[in-house]
């Protein structure tokens, strides 16, 4: 496939680049029709592709152009200067990718004047991207020392360069039994550790939104156990972002549901995809 279609079908999405390549109007497309589900595997798989590829690239532009580094992965049994006993429930470093990010953030539209934390922050290319956005307070969590080293060096970098991120803490500390403040209302993971790990994660998050009521959002990639996530009171699922291989869900509270509603579904976050911010 040209590259003149994978950035067609980046840019357009599936729907318009199915009609242009039938060259039939909309309503005459048959989803169910074997050889039309077959075309739009391919031509899922190729803006998958397209996608990721553009994600790539970006990372590596952001990163030469604030002499920084983000992109490396660190398998985690080179994570040293650990915090707290669960190194072995934990997981290797691998990268948000920026791209990636920009859509979430486009897509939830969040008011101003939140406060922000990445739970497993590595080496703190999501606090960079918050950093751009109006959050009064920006948080990341790790309990890998060298990894709190790069992320510290990549921020004062950032920061030389742009004057940005001066709202920007780091934490070296053991997520399980981090105490979520009482003004952090996005809480972010890119699915960092076990189970067992998440469940006591979350035991803090329901115990901060009980004793503090604001609105609150939970965003998780590819979340594995989502009962561990959602309950009656706080957190209900309402919305998804796909992007490239990345597939993140998105939780309120009823308080954050009434301010910033977020009803997407799968078929309906690419619609809405604002430009990435910058």
């Amino acid at each position: 496939m040209s590259l003149s279609i994978l950035s067609r079908v980046d840019g357009e999405g599936l729907r318009k680049t199915l009609r242009a390549a039938f060259r039939v109007p909309g309503s005459n497309v048959d989803a169910s029709d074997p050889p039309i589900r077959r075309a739009l595997r391919r031509i899922a798989s190729a803006r998958q592709t397209a996608q990721s590829v553009a994600s790539v690239v970006e990372d590596v532009v952001f990163d030469l152009r604030y002499g920084i580094e983000t992109r490396t992965v660190v398998p985690v049994e080179s994570v040293f200067g650990v915090v707290g006993a669960n190194a072995q429930a934990s997981r290797s470093y691998v990268p948000t990718r920026g791209r990636h990010l920009d859509r979430i953030f486009a897509a939830l539209e969040l008011p101003a004047g939140l406060g922000f934390v990445d739970i497993g922050s590595g080496k703190g290319l999501v606090l960079l991207k918050a950093s751009r956005l109006p959050f009064a307070r920006i948080i990341g969590v790790e309990f890998g020392e060298n990894l709190v080293r790069t992320a510290r060096d990549n921020v004062d970098r950032y920061r030389a360069r742009t004057s940005r991120g001066a709202q920007i803490e780091l934490v070296h500390a053991d997520a399980s039994a981090w105490p979520v403040a009482d003004d952090i209302h996005v809480i972010y993971l890119y699915n960092p550790f076990e189970e067992h790990i998440l469940r006591q994660v979350m035991a803090r998050v329901h115990e901060s939104a009980a004793a503090a009521p604001r609105p609150m959002w939970i965003i998780i990639n590819h979340p594995q156990v989502e009962a561990l996530i959602t309950d009656a009171d706080h957190f209900q699922q309402s919305g998804r972002v796909r992007y490239g291989s990345a597939n993140f869900v998105v939780y309120q509270n009823v308080l954050a549901r009434r301010l910033a509603p977020f009803p997407l579904g799968s078929d309906e976050t690419s619609r809405r995809q604002a430009s990435p911010v910058r």
